[in-house]
């Protein structure tokens, strides 16, 4: 379908917590153990370029920043474009992160937690 899909393998969390009333709803940043594709990021970026519909005639070259949380039981909400330079795949991201299996969820103290996660991608479609 299209001559090459790359990424920068880099994720990174945000040093913020989110206070609530309600521990159920805390959405932590910075965690002891992050959350994780099932098979490591190799295994998820596989996953994203199989699943991603990207037209042949695309040119899309660009950066992507995408952002969600890692619930507790490993489900991605609150999938978010955060910046889209020169791809126009955004939706197209949003909706293999919305089909995305489960995550293995972060944890804190023993403790499986809610986990912003943000996922830079860079994209090269090679026409």
């Amino acid at each position: 379908l299209f001559a090459g899909l790359t990424f920068v393998l880099c994720t990174k969390t945000v040093a913020q917590e989110k206070t609530t009333k309600a521990v159920d709803n805390d959405i932590l940043t910075e965690v002891v153990v992050k959350p994780e594709y099932p098979g490591g990021m190799a295994a998820f970026y596989k996953y994203f370029i199989k699943n991603m519909k990207v037209s042949k005639n695309s040119n899309a070259n660009g950066k992507l920043l995408m952002s969600f949380v890692v619930e507790k039981d490993g489900s991605l909400t609150d999938i978010k474009i955060v910046k889209d330079e020169n791809t126009n795949l955004g939706d197209e991201a949003t909706a293999v992160l919305q089909k995305s299996p489960k995550w293995i969820s972060g944890m804190q103290k023993g403790k499986r937690v809610r986990v912003q996660y943000n996922l830079p991608i860079n994209i090269a479609t090679g026409n």
